[in-house]
């Protein structure tokens, strides 16, 4: 690697409770565990200096996610091993520190697909329902949903089905690979929309099962 910026990405996956914590609570919290970490993180400049830290895929609030991954600049090269041992001193039970690696900036991946699993069971939701909805959406070529607030009148009606990539059900859970890309992602309250499960079951049934990375081109 270069001596300029060291990249240490930080695996994760958060579960329990800890998913009712925003985006933006679990980035401040990563700024405040690389400092008492004692990490050598670079901070940005101007006023109010701030370490350099990232969470490339926000979540939604109350929402269980794997295979995350935080992201903080270095100003110079550590040992991974030191720094999950530091990491690991300080984070939360609900929060699994899977992996801690180093990246050279040009080669940083990029989210390109989300997966998500949607739990059936102990609700009154039919398999065969399920089935054929999946049917529907395999089969048709476009697929509209209403994005945005009816009642600030500002909602518009978005084609999803380029976002899926694949969805299927076994036994009781569905599968849906969302894609990400530069025409957006869908919500976990839009997959449901699209399931026509949105009234039928709550957020707490859907869960981030993965993060898809790949190198950008």
């Amino acid at each position: 690697m270069n001596n300029e910026v060291y990249i240490c990405e930080i695996g994760f996956s958060i579960t329990g409770l800890l998913r009712f914590v925003s985006h933006l609570e679990m980035q401040n919290f990563f700024c405040k565990l690389v400092i008492r970490s004692e990490l050598p993180v670079k901070f940005s400049s101007g006023f109010n200096p701030h370490p350099k830290v990232s969470l490339p895929v926000p979540r939604s609030v109350g929402i269980e996610s794997y295979n995350d991954r935080a992201r903080v600049e270095l100003t110079e090269f550590v040992n991974v091993e030191c720094v999950r041992d530091r990491i690991i001193r300080y984070v939360p039970s609900e929060m699994i520190v899977e992996k801690v690696w180093l990246t050279e900036r040009r080669l940083l991946d990029v989210p390109v697909a989300i997966d998500w699993r949607i739990h059936l069971a102990g609700t009154d939701v039919e398999n065969d329902f399920v089935d054929g909805v999946i049917d529907e959406i395999v089969r048709r070529e476009k697929l509209f949903i209403d994005r945005g607030s009816k009642k600030k009148k500002n909602s518009k009606q978005i084609d999803v089905k380029k976002m899926i990539e694949s969805i299927s059900r076994k036994e009781d859970e569905i599968y849906v690979r969302v894609k990400m890309s530069s025409y957006g992602t869908l919500k976990p309250i839009e997959i449901l929309q699209v399931l026509g499960l949105e009234d039928r079951i709550g957020l707490k049934n859907i869960v981030r099962s993965g993060i898809r990375w790949a190198v950008k081109e």
